[in-house]
């Protein structure tokens, strides 16, 4: 039973389902579609994605595959750290993608059997019942109460799943708000390259798409409050103006109806464990971080392919000790990259003129260094045997 219909929740689904178990999705909103721009998917959630579905990545490769110069810059556009996706692709082998989230959700809902996803049920509480668990809700039909032998909670940072695994685990605001939009095509200014950039108090971030449509991402300190004003592109086209090409141009190029705002929550402090019982924590439900190592769905996918790995091999009765594996596997490596994201987050998001300047020679000094590790530590991520 995969309790949220995400994309974490479909990987989960499909790698299962691949792995020989039976699957059902519960979804509490009345279709199924991912809310969002775009995604990055890097090498390491790509050999997850081998794992969940073989034949997904060779799709994906034949029309989402990054390229150009990327990496960091200044908001005169210096480079700080450049880490080029070919560079990348080299040192990993494997490339990264970049691709609407809604093509990676629809992508993985294919894998999953159809009728296995229940719309419009809310799920909200699972018990002990004998050597099995039950997950209770309300459906369209009213209120269920359905057996299985794995939970597997996809749904979110403020999780209804999380306290049964860990109820000191707390989701909270952590100072900024993201701002996304996909532009099309026929809209976008050229682009020939991609990254990040870093000014005081806000950051900017673009990637060019396979398709020809170009992904953007901002964020900035503010208070959280979780709306949107009507005026809110030309906000943002002060906040960056400014900066170098091709950001101004983006902006203006936006329709404000491609306009995503969301505020972002992190857990803190994060669950001292992903697993208890037959109730395992997947994606934002465990470890929601700050997006700014780029990694919510990456490591999404990875816990999707740790945990069909381990399911393919046990019986129901060995599920919590595979669970307990999934654990032991998981809750360091997701622990480590929501510290890094919440670094990162500070870095990128200082104010004052010589806080940041001192921070872009550190950047550009230390970015052989930058690149090595993470190519290693982050991208470097193999599924266990």
């Amino acid at each position: 039973m995969v309790v949220g219909g995400g994309i974490g929740g479909l990987a989960a689904a499909a790698g299962l389902h691949g792995a020989g178990w039976d699957v059902t999705v519960l979804e509490r909103a009345p279709a199924l579609a991912e809310a969002g721009a775009g995604v990055g998917v890097w090498p390491n959630a790509v050999r997850a994605l081998q794992v969940i579905g073989p034949g997904l990545v060779a799709d994906l490769r034949e029309r989402w595959v990054l390229r150009g110069a990327a990496g960091v810059r200044s908001a005169d556009g210096r480079w700080l750290v450049r880490m080029d996706p070919w560079w990348i692709e080299q040192r990993c082998g494997l490339p990264v993608l970049v691709l609407p989230r809604a093509e990676l959700h629809t992508r993985l809902a294919g894998l999953v059997p159809v009728g296995a996803v229940r719309l419009g049920c809310t799920a909200r509480t699972a018990r002990r019942a004998g050597s099995r668990a039950v997950v209770s809700g309300h459906g369209p039909a009213g209120d269920f109460a359905i057996e299985t032998d794995l939970v597997v909670a996809a749904d979110g940072v403020h999780s209804a799943m999380r306290p049964l695994v860990d109820p000191r685990a707390s989701a909270r605001y952590a100072g900024h708000t993201a701002w996304r939009a996909l532009v099309a095509r026929s809209l976008a200014p050229p682009v020939a390259d991609s990254g990040d950039t870093w000014g005081r108090g806000r950051r900017f971030g673009y990637a060019p798409m396979g398709n020809g449509d170009v992904y953007w991402f901002a964020s900035a300190l503010a208070a959280a409050d979780g709306g949107m004003s009507a005026g809110e592109l030309s906000m943002l086209g002060e906040r960056f103006a400014g900066w170098h090409e091709p950001i101004p141009a983006l902006l203006a190029a936006t329709p404000p109806a491609a306009l995503l705002r969301n505020d972002v929550w992190h857990l803190r402090p994060p669950p001292q464990r992903l697993a208890a019982g037959r109730i395992a924590l997947l994606g934002d439900a465990g470890h929601a971080m700050t997006p700014d190592l780029g990694q919510g769905a990456c490591q999404a996918l990875e816990d999707a392919a740790e945990l069909a790995a381990l399911a393919a091999q046990a019986t129901p009765a060995e599920i919590p000790a595979a669970l307990g594996r999934y654990d032991a596997l998981r809750r360091a490596r997701t622990s480590m990259l929501v510290r890094r994201s919440r670094t990162i987050a500070r870095l990128a998001h200082l104010q004052g003129p010589l806080r940041c300047t001192l921070r872009d020679r550190l950047a550009a000094t230390a970015g052989p260094l930058i690149r090595t590790r993470a190519a290693g530590e982050l991208l470097g991520w193999h599924p266990s045997r």
